[in-house]
C-alpha cells in the first residue's frame, strides 16, 4: 500500500510540473521579412514625398500573433502604424498587392568574414562589439522576470550599436520589443543613396522560450 502511494504521489507531481511547465513556456517565435519599400507623396499637391518600409511579423508558438509595419518617412519625420491579421500567416493580399506600387530596389549586403557588405556599396557594417555592462544589467533582469520591462525602461539606452565603417550613420527608428545587445545579423539590405535596414537574430531568449528578434533602420551618408 505504501508503495503504491509514493507511485501515485509520484505521478501527480510528474503532471503538474508539466503543467507548470506548460505554462511558462509559450515558445513565441518570431519571424520578420522586409517585404518592400514604395515612393508615394504625402499631399494630393505632391510636395512632401514619402517612403514606406513595408514590414511583417508572424509570431508562432501560443501566440499566433501577425501584424503588417509600415514606416513612412515624410521629410524627416517619421510616422508608424502597425496593423493586425485577422488570420496568422496569410500575406498573399499583401505580396500582390505590392506588385502595384512604385517600389525601391534593395542592394542586400553579404556577410564576408563577418563585415557585411554588396559591390555597390561603398560602406561595410559589421555586428556591434559585446558590452559587458548591459549584458549583465539585462540578466538580471530576465532572472526576476523583468525583461520586457527592462527593454522598454532602457529604450535607446540598450541598443549595441553596429560598427559602420567608410559611412555615417544615425538610426532613426527601431522595433521597440528587440533586444539589441549581443545579436547577430538576419538581413542587411541598403537603398541608395540614404537607408539601411538590419534585421537582427537574437539568439538569447526572454522567459517562455519567446524570441526577442527585431531591426535597426539607419540613414547613412558618405564619412568626411
Amino acid at each position: 500500500m505504501l508503495h503504491k502511494s509514493v507511485v501515485l504521489l509520484l505521478l501527480l507531481s510528474i503532471v503538474l510540473l508539466a503543467h507548470v511547465n506548460s505554462l511558462a513556456t509559450s515558445n513565441c517565435r518570431q519571424t520578420i521579412i522586409f517585404r518592400a519599400l514604395t515612393n508615394g507623396y504625402f499631399s494630393l499637391s505632391h510636395d512632401k514625398e514619402c517612403n514606406t518600409f513595408w514590414i511583417t511579423e508572424d509570431i508562432d508558438g501560443e501566440c499566433q500573433w501577425s501584424h503588417l509595419i509600415q514606416i513612412s518617412i515624410i521629410q524627416q519625420e517619421i510616422c508608424t502604424v502597425e496593423s493586425d491579421l485577422y488570420k496568422f500567416g496569410e500575406w498573399e493580399w499583401l505580396t500582390e498587392s505590392l506588385k502595384h506600387l512604385s517600389q525601391e530596389t534593395p542592394q542586400e549586403l553579404s556577410d564576408n568574414s563577418s563585415a557585411w557588405s554588396c559591390s555597390t556599396a561603398s560602406f561595410y557594417v559589421k555586428p556591434p562589439l559585446p558590452d559587458s555592462g548591459l549584458l549583465n544589467s539585462f540578466l538580471a533582469a530576465r532572472r526576476r522576470g523583468y525583461e520586457r520591462k527592462w527593454i522598454k525602461d532602457h529604450d535607446l539606452e540598450a541598443i549595441s550599436m553596429p560598427i559602420f565603417e567608410g559611412a555615417k550613420s544615425e538610426l532613426i527608428t527601431h522595433y521597440e520589443g528587440g533586444l539589441y545587445i549581443g545579436y547577430r545579423f538576419a538581413k542587411v539590405y541598403y537603398f541608395p543613396p540614404e537607408y539601411v535596414l538590419i534585421i537582427t537574430y537574437q539568439p538569447m531568449m526572454a522567459n517562455g522560450l519567446d524570441t526577442l528578434h527585431g531591426f535597426l533602420l539607419f540613414k547613412v551618408s558618405k564619412s568626411d
